[in-house]
């Protein structure tokens, strides 16, 4: 939890802190969770809006206007619907940190908090292992990547080699 003194409100994120070209692919959560949990007892936090982006563009800038969080009442947004760049999952070859930050907003856009949250990037075809999503380890069988398109095109002139070979030798 972040609590911010001076500020009426405490924020909770939940998030994984790594993600690939292939749990992107699949829109696997990178925020599973916010909750904003409005601390003031007298009266509502009003006319806010959450704002979710990256400083390198692995996301797509995410806005929700929040009207109104009652006294002493949380508002928690489940798997709030981030947008991935693909393109930029494409081109990663090393694991490097970047990243995301949040930032809330009053009625008239002063950023009333903001926080970066850390996470690694991983290499396109890096296999985070079974306990992330096990149901995309056949994502990393890629049959239109340039090593196996080289693999194929070399087993098939081996493969003509091998049967033209064949062809003069067998006795019909």
């Amino acid at each position: 939890a972040t609590f911010i003194e001076g500020k009426d409100f405490d924020i909770k994120i939940d998030y994984v802190d790594m993600i690939n070209y292939s749990l992107a692919q699949n829109d696997y959560a990178v925020l599973r969770e916010i909750q904003i949990l409005n601390l003031r007892e007298d009266c509502n936090l009003d006319n806010i809006k959450l704002k979710v982006y990256s400083n390198t563009n692995f996301i797509y800038e995410f806005e929700q206007e929040i009207p109104s969080i009652e006294c002493e009442k949380s508002l928690t947004i489940y798997k709030p619907k981030i947008n991935y760049n693909y393109d930029f999952f494409r081109e990663i070859i090393e694991r490097f940190t970047t990243h995301f930050f949040v930032e809330v907003l009053d009625k008239d856009d002063n950023v009333i908090f903001k926080k970066p949250y850390k996470i690694n990037i991983l290499p396109y075809q890096h296999w985070l292992g079974t306990q992330i999503y096990p149901s995309l380890s056949a994502a990393y069988i890629v049959p239109n990547d340039n090593e196996i398109r080289r693999i194929v095109s070399e087993a098939s002139i081996k493969l003509k080699e091998c049967y033209v070979r064949n062809i003069f030798t067998t006795n019909l």
